[in-house]
């Protein structure tokens, strides 16, 4: 019989390596919500659990089904639970941020600005316009003291068992290794890194530390689901960068612009193949579809380990790349040169 505790209590500390764009009803960077953070651990929770229910279920659609039971049960749900007729409600999981980043003012860092940079290049959207500058971001200022960069999210779990622990800081443990928090932490803002789990250190020795921890959590035969998870198909590449987190960001964001960013050539005909190619890396794209959404199965962070910065690229496929009949052909050649690149341009500094 599995031994059920009133109340489970973990704690993290994670430091923020690039700035982090996280503004709140006023667009202005007050601090992380528990919201955030919380919306940010469902989707990882998400992305790790595939390979872990699928496995125990007959077909596709039953492990679906288990899938958001699991997630309704941990996370909350409005959705009715069919086997007792109510909603799920909350869920087992309520968290806070006991610790926020050191407070800074909004203007103190001109990364990344408006002008043709490659960090730009990646940041299209959040960056200031004219003269209208963007104050909903937490700034990373190199040479101030890592301290000032922390916060502390504790997470409580209402009738948890040890597995349902083990669960939560597995995803906390993956979060620090590829995850950031708010706009465009896809493409390497508001990279984060765990630097405490339940009052115990975190540390990466080396490069190769790094790759074994997380080769630890793609290790898997389970195919991929039709969604954004670890499969058998996962994939990362991890670079080394520069000697700060700015130089690291504009490195990786030339290797991007030079697969991502288009030249017209004057044949119409073969510019709008070379622009459909690039769906790949995300949706909306105006040259092909303005409205359909699909959000990058690319996932690219920032992180220092031992005074040294890296960036790690996380490729994590689905079974359908989008609903839509018309963009669920995808042509990966692009995607595929730009991780061979990430590979190929490792120690360039």
């Amino acid at each position: 019989m599995i031994k059920l505790k009133e109340l489970t209590e973990i704690k993290a500390t994670y430091k923020i390596i690039t700035p982090m764009f996280i503004g709140d009803a006023n667009k202005d960077a007050t601090g992380i919500s528990p919201q955030s953070f919380k919306g940010a651990l469902r989707y990882w929770w998400r992305a790790l659990a595939w390979s872990r229910i699928f496995q125990d279920k007959p077909n596709e659609v039953e492990a679906l089904k288990e899938l958001h039971r699991q997630e309704a049960v941990l996370f909350g749900s409005s959705a009715v639970n069919t086997k007792i007729k109510k909603i799920y409600g909350k869920g087992k999981i309520a968290l806070k941020i006991t610790a926020q980043p050191q407070k800074l003012l909004n203007k103190v860092t001109n990364w990344p600005k408006n002008s043709n940079t490659p960090s730009t290049y990646l940041a299209f959207g959040i960056t200031e316009s004219g003269k209208k500058v963007k104050n909903n971001y937490i700034p990373h200022r190199e040479g101030i003291s890592e301290s000032g960069n922390e916060f502390t999210v504790v997470i409580s779990i209402k009738k948890s068992d040890d597995s349902t622990k083990k669960q939560i800081e597995n995803v906390l443990k993956f979060m620090g290794l590829v995850a950031g928090l708010g706009s465009r932490s896809r493409r390497g803002f508001g990279s984060i890194q765990l630097d405490e789990l339940n009052n115990n250190k975190i540390k990466l020795h080396d490069k190769n530390d790094y790759c074994n921890q997380l080769s630890q959590y793609l290790d898997t035969n389970i195919k991929k689901a039709p969604y954004t998870a670890i499969s058998q198909d996962s994939h990362f590449e991890c670079m080394t960068g520069g000697n700060d987190a700015r130089s690291t960001h504009t490195i990786i964001s030339r290797i991007y612009k030079q697969h991502h960013h288009h030249i017209d050539t004057g044949d119409k005909k073969k510019d709008d193949k070379e622009k459909r190619k690039k769906k790949v890396f995300g949706l909306p794209l105006p040259a092909v579809d303005s409205k359909a959404r699909r959000a990058s199965p690319l996932f690219i962070h920032i992180l220092k380990i031992q005074g040294n910065f890296y960036c790690c690229v996380l490729y994590l496929p689905s079974s359908i790349f989008h609903k839509d009949r018309n963009h669920q052909e995808v042509d990966y050649g692009l995607l595929t040169n730009f991780l061979k690149d990430v590979k190929g341009n490792d120690n360039v500094r």
